[in-house]
């Protein structure tokens, strides 16, 4: 993978063009997931923070001066969003959900013991 290349494809992904952007993506996007992963410690947390990392990063391209510098660029886009989810996954935890009521909900074994099943 050449310089030359890769510059290239940021060029044309600034254009809008869809392979180039797909191409961009397939580049990345292990390096980006891993990125978050190491911030949040949650493969799920950090594949949403990848995904939306890497939206604002195409959204954004235009702002982009230096195509070469397209890979630390998107790093650095990455590692804020996923501060941010680990942040407000974080703040969500924290909130501990109210006990609701169960007297009324049959026990697990009721359920399938009033009913008549036959083979």
């Amino acid at each position: 993978m050449s310089q030359n290349n890769e510059h290239d494809w940021v060029e044309r992904a600034k254009q809008g063009e869809p392979v180039a952007i797909a191409e961009l993506y397939r580049r990345y996007w292990r390096a980006a997931r891993a990125a978050a992963y190491g911030v949040t410690g949650d493969l799920s947390l950090a594949e949403d923070a990848a995904s939306e990392a890497f939206s604002a990063a195409m959204s954004g391209l235009a702002d982009l001066r230096d195509p070469d510098r397209f890979g630390p660029w998107l790093r650095t886009i990455v590692v804020r969003t996923a501060r941010r989810f680990k942040t407000a996954s974080s703040t969500q935890k924290s909130i501990e959900p109210q006990a609701l009521p169960d007297a009324e909900a049959p026990a697990p074994g009721e359920i399938w013991s009033n009913r008549n099943w036959r083979p």
